[in-house]
């Protein structure tokens, strides 16, 4: 019976302890800094049975980060972006060129060690983008927004590519 007591005892002191450290490890936001991205450099890919997508990324150096994504189907090239994130003022954006277009910007909402989320509501598709570094080295991409009036996500699982 002491045993059991002198266990529960401890578990009800060490709880609280637990339950703090674990809510300052998710309250933990990173700076707004290029420097907080710098685990997305290099080149990603997520397979399908149907299409390949590629993304690559430079380091973050000069407030700033380029990168080019393609998504492959079959053996056509079906889209192409050039890409950036920049360190601002008043931000860190992200900047799509679809298929060389004018850029889309995306600002920084939300950033945590790992993780950094994109906005833009003025934009039908994607209106979020979210990576996610994962504790297995893959990084979690996810899209969000509505594409001809409906809801659309998607999610992608993109491991370092051997070059």
């Amino acid at each position: 019976m002491r045993v059991t007591v002198g266990v529960v005892l401890s578990l009800v002191l060490l709880l609280p302890a637990c339950a703090h450290r674990q809510v300052q490890a998710v309250a933990q936001e990173c700076t707004p800094s290029i420097h907080d991205l710098g685990w997305m450099a290099g080149s990603w890919t997520f397979q399908s049975p149907t299409e390949r997508l590629d993304e690559h990324w430079t380091d973050a150096e000069g407030r700033s980060m380029l990168g080019v994504g393609r998504r492959i189907t079959g053996d056509e090239t079906f889209f192409f972006e050039f890409l950036r994130i920049e360190e601002r003022s008043d931000g860190i954006y992200y900047i799509a060129h679809p298929r060389a277009r004018p850029g889309v910007e995306f600002k920084m909402v939300a950033c945590r060690p790992g993780e950094a989320m994109f906005e833009n509501p003025e934009h039908g598709y994607p209106r979020s983008i979210r990576y996610r570094r994962n504790p297995n080295g893959t990084i979690d991409v996810r899209l969000e927004g509505a594409k001809d009036g409906r809801p659309l996500t998607e999610e992608f699982v993109y491991r370092r590519r051997k070059t």
